[in-house]
């Protein structure tokens, strides 16, 4: 969506009816379904060591409510977040009609913040019901780009919960250095062992780095995330979503945490102005150490150098089409291409007790999806995130 640059709406809608200035009654208020959710799929994973089994718990869609105010020629709506309290109180006016008498596209912004703009589309579902599909896009003061964009859905559809069990036992696979794949590196050096991986629908990850760590020490690891373009689109099948087969990512975190007394300092990128960085991880035999790239518009780290550090990538339509994903497999050559990767350095006190320590984290995908509806080219966002836990032995 263009970013509005002057709209001017001053209206209320008081009750079912808007009264043309002949006063005459005029068109008359859309029934549009007040449940939706907000689209994303939310999993955690948690693993029970006495039975073997992971059990993960995914949660598609955020509940949201509406209270809306529509007609062919006005858009009125208040939207609520029910699981984070976010409201938004959209004024908006007809752009286009893309089908008589059953689809309207609406453009407008949050009557209390000129920098919160949506666009709308209201679709007729059967005489007296109809279903809205809104993006709301978010700014910053003299910037053409939005810094946040959310597609939600209102046709009558919550958050749905499901579960999977999987048996499995979660060992760290000890890669054998015996064969000279890492010729630069010390056969000691543990840095490149896959030390957990996963994979759920719309991501995958890989973490490398030593399970052992010694008191008053630390270690490197590197986190590696790719996409899942095929999850997406089933998705959006499943949703009844035209899509081109254009996607990409607009914004990319991974959050690593521990109740445990540990500390995550950054590596890579070393600071919120390195938006361009490479980090090495293995691959397999047949292609070795390799430098995954990494190519940022914006990034942002916080609490580096604490128990709970955060990294924030983000790509914006600046770069658009950009077509920033990594849907190689994580035993493929690179190359030159860009991915999603991070490295850490955890360290541990002098205080530390032996022992295994959990550590914790998340990883957030928002996929940008182009869609056709009627004559209009739009966004359709998509929200993934995954949370899970890894084990580190401390050792004297």
């Amino acid at each position: 969506m263009k970013k509005i640059s002057s709209l001017v709406i001053a209206f209320v809608l008081v009750s079912s009816l808007v009264v043309t200035p002949s006063g005459m009654a005029a068109e008359k208020n859309f029934n549009i379904r007040t449940v939706g959710h907000l689209e994303s799929i939310t999993s955690e994973t948690e693993y029970n060591e006495a039975t073997g089994e992971e059990i993960t718990t995914e949660k598609h869609g955020v509940d949201v409510k509406g209270m809306f105010n529509v007609n062919e020629k006005l858009f009125s709506a208040k939207i609520k977040n029910l699981e984070q309290g976010i409201s938004y109180n959209l004024i908006g006016e007809l752009d286009k009609v893309l089908s008589e008498d059953q689809a309207y596209y609406f453009i407008g912004k949050d009557s209390n913040n000129d920098l919160i703009q949506f666009e709308a589309i209201v679709e007729k579902v059967s005489d007296n019901d109809y279903k809205s599909t809104i993006n709301i896009y978010e700014y910053l003061e003299n910037n053409e780009e939005p810094i946040n964009a959310n597609t939600f859905i209102f046709d009558g559809n919550s958050s749905e919960i499901k579960k999977y069990r999987i048996e499995t036992e979660r060992k760290p696979i000890v890669l054998s250095l015996s064969n000279n794949a890492l010729k630069s590196f010390s056969e000691e050096d543990s840095y490149y062992s896959d030390l957990q991986g996963g994979s759920g629908e719309g991501y995958r990850y890989l973490i490398q780095g030593p399970e052992t760590t010694h008191i008053d020490a630390g270690n490197n690891y590197a986190f590696r995330w790719g996409t899942k373009i095929k999850d997406i689109e089933t998705k959006l099948k499943k949703e009844g979503i035209d899509y081109t087969g254009y996607h990409d990512i607009v914004d990319f975190r991974t959050r690593v945490y521990t109740n445990a007394p540990l500390v995550f300092n950054t590596v890579e990128p070393i600071s919120n102005s390195t938006t361009e960085f490479q980090i090495p991880m293995y691959l397999g035999q047949y292609v070795g150490t390799q430098f995954i790239t990494v190519r940022a518009h914006d990034v942002t780290i916080t609490g580096s150098g604490t128990d709970n550090l955060l990294y924030k990538l983000t790509w914006n339509s600046a770069y658009s089409p950009s077509g920033y994903l990594d849907e190689r497999k994580f035993d493929v050559n690179p190359k030159s291409a860009p991915g999603f990767v991070v490295k850490y350095f955890m360290d541990t006190p002098s205080s530390i007790s032996t022992g295994s320590k959990k550590v914790n984290f998340n990883g957030y995908f928002k996929y940008r999806s182009k869609y056709n509806s009627y004559s209009l080219l739009l966004n359709y966002y998509t929200e993934i995130t995954h949370s899970d836990y890894y084990t580190i032995k401390i050792i004297k």
